[in-house]
């Protein structure tokens, strides 16, 4: 047994010696490469201090940090410029990184119910959420997008529906189970494994494997800066989470039962060409674009503030320090530094991306927990933008109140009793002037006024409610031109959708508006082949030609009060049928697919 023991000790120490020998012989092979060629050596000295300044997005990763805490600890390379950023003093501040003002563009929103105009609390998160939302494209193929180009303003509006997912089950033992097999997960992660995704776990496990493994390379081929900077990089996260405690936000309105739908118009400017309109139950639009996020535990850190500041400034010169050192040597060090910065870019750019984290927060059942659908669709101009909008505002279809019915009710009532005798036969008339041949005749003019003014009250619209159009104040300014289209859009509305205002269906008029839908999808679907495109020359010495585009959806009598010569002022009648045609369409493009329903996808507020 000594012999074999003795002989075993020599063949390892033989071994031994030849993979050292091995490994010094592989070092210098790699130091006489760079030597060898001047241009990579110069790249060397390049590419450490261009990774660092030109590939770390330091704001976005704090964003979503704040947002989800879904920023793995290995994911931190920070440049001074970043420091200043994560060094902030303001710890009273709730709102995330990028959504505070100034930090981002900001957006303006335009509430549709009282036309309250507001920047948007969350202006980035917003930007996100709508990045990772599928498109769905509504095609417009109404006659005003084959007008000359000077003609056409072209719009692009995006239309988001948002609904409340149902409450997920308050058990589930698949579930977990399953989360119970991920628990060890948890050390790799600073997002709680309630919120996680399996692809954020996934990639969070694949960076320590790819950290570790750098590590190793680093340490067997003796190359100590490199090694020094792959181990600030868990001890900068661990820091920067304990400045900065990982919580994932929540909206911070709850539901209400019976609560209206609302929309909210949200541009960066009122001259904007690119127009978004959220679509759903007011608490939840109302919590995500005018209140901050609630975070769901406290973001207050319980360790002294100042001495993670001082120990986070010091990694982060230690970190600068190392880059610059690498650079200055010009070996392996310098790619070891530069692959890792890339490594964590591509994780963070194309993996795991910021727009990817905010969607999946945006439905977590622990987050936001909303269902929300996107559509798109080009408007020719600003005017079949502002119709569109107008015909899909919920509160457009919003009855009056019964205080302001029971005033105008009183108003015709009086006004009839001051024309109107009632007479002892069918067509007689009495009062005090109603006495003989002259009499009648007199009476059979007031009868002829009293039915004048009755057709007078038919014709006349039912008026918006007040504030739904209030919105539009800041893009197209009160005058008699804006009157006469809203009575124009009134009119055409309700032709198409009389039961829009149907006070005898107050739950169309409020919350379901499927019976409105199809009135108008099928209207203005079944018309739009039958467009017919009249070309008027209202002069002949080079004046605009006025090109009007008759529905035959709308009545007779509404083209004649507002279509053809000598109505030339009321060149917006061609984008009032333009606007109630894509609403509909919009509206049934982003309905929830029965399948869906049934699956329990979009909860409150689905049936648009």
């Amino acid at each position: 047994m000594t012999v074999l023991s003795a002989r075993l000790i020599v063949y390892l120490q033989l071994h031994s010696t030849a993979a050292a020998t091995m490994f010094e012989q592989v070092i210098q092979r790699l130091a006489d490469l760079i030597s060898s060629q001047p241009w990579v050596s110069e790249v060397a000295a390049i590419l450490p201090l261009s990774a660092l300044i030109d590939f770390v997005d330091v704001p976005q990763k704090l964003h979503i940090h704040q947002l989800v805490a879904a920023v793995p600890h290995w994911s931190w390379p920070v440049t001074p410029a970043g420091s200043r950023l994560l060094l902030e003093d303001a710890p009273t501040q709730q709102e995330c990184a990028l959504d505070r003002f100034g930090r981002s563009t900001v957006l303006e929103g335009m509430d549709g119910c009282f036309g309250a105009r507001y920047y948007v609390m969350n202006p980035e998160t917003v930007r996100l959420i709508i990045e990772s939302l599928p498109p769905s494209a509504v095609e417009n193929r109404h006659d005003n997008m084959k007008m000359e180009k000077s003609a056409l303003r072209i719009q692009n509006l995006q239309v988001l529906f948002v609904s409340r997912n149902p409450p997920p089950p308050s058990s589930s033992h698949r579930a977990d189970g399953f989360r119970s097999r991920l628990r060890w997960l948890r050390f790799f992660s600073s997002w709680q494994s309630t919120h996680s995704s399996l692809s954020y776990q996934l990639t969070s496990l694949l960076g320590w494997a790819a950290l570790l493994g750098c590590l190793a390379a680093a340490i067997m081929l003796k190359l100590h800066i490199a090694t020094a900077f792959l181990v600030l990089m868990p001890a900068t996260g661990l820091c920067i989470t304990a400045l900065y405690p990982g919580s994932p936000r929540k909206l911070l309105k709850a539901p209400w039962p019976g609560e209206p739908m609302r929309m909210v118009v949200v541009a960066e400017h009122v001259n904007s060409a690119d127009w978004i309109a959220f679509y759903g139950p007011g608490t939840a639009i109302n919590s995500l674009l005018n209140t901050p996020l609630e975070p769901s535990a406290s973001t207050v850190t319980t360790t002294s503030p100042f001495l993670l500041r001082a120990l986070l400034r010091f990694l982060v010169i230690s970190q600068w320090a190392l880059a610059v050192a690498a650079a200055a040597t010009k070996d392996w060090n310098s790619f070891f530094l530069s692959f890792w910065v890339l490594f964590c870019n591509v994780t963070h750019g194309y993996v795991i991306p910021p727009s990817k984290q905010a969607g999946a927060w945006a439905k977590a059942p622990g987050c936001a927990n909303l269902n929300i659908r996107k559509v798109e669709v080009k408007v020719s101009t600003r005017r079949a933008l502002l119709s569109t909008l107008v015909a899909l505002n919920p509160d457009s279809f919003r009855e009056k109140k019964e205080k302001e019915k029971g005033k105008e009710k009183s108003k015709v009532t009086r006004r009839r009793r001051r024309r109107w005798y009632p007479g002892s036969g069918s067509g007689s008339v009495s009062g005090p002037e109603s006495s003989g041949n002259k009499s009648a005749q007199t009476g059979d003019v007031q009868v002829q006024e009293v039915q004048q003014e009755q057709d007078d009250d038919v014709d006349k619209p039912v008026e918006f409610p007040s504030g739904s159009t209030r919105w539009i104040d800041p893009i197209l300014p009160t005058g008699h031109s804006r009157t006469e289209w809203e009575k124009a859009m009134r009119k055409a509305l309700l032709e198409l959708a009389p039961n829009g205002w149907d006070g005898n269906t107050k739950d169309v008029a409020n919350k379901n508006f499927e019976a409105v839908d199809r009135v108008l999808e099928l209207e203005m679907e079944k018309n739009l082949r039958k467009v017919e495109t009249e070309v008027i020359k209202v002069k002949r010495d080079g004046s605009p030609v006025v090109v009007v585009t008759k529905l035959p959806a709308l009545s007779d009598r509404w083209n004649a009060k507002y279509v053809g010569v000598g109505k030339e002022q009321n060149y917006w009648n061609r984008f009032v049928s333009e606007g109630i045609y894509l609403a509909a369409k919009i509206r049934e493009m982003g309905r929830v697919p029965e399948e869906e329903k049934k699956a329990g996808v979009g909860g409150k507020g689905v049936e648009v």
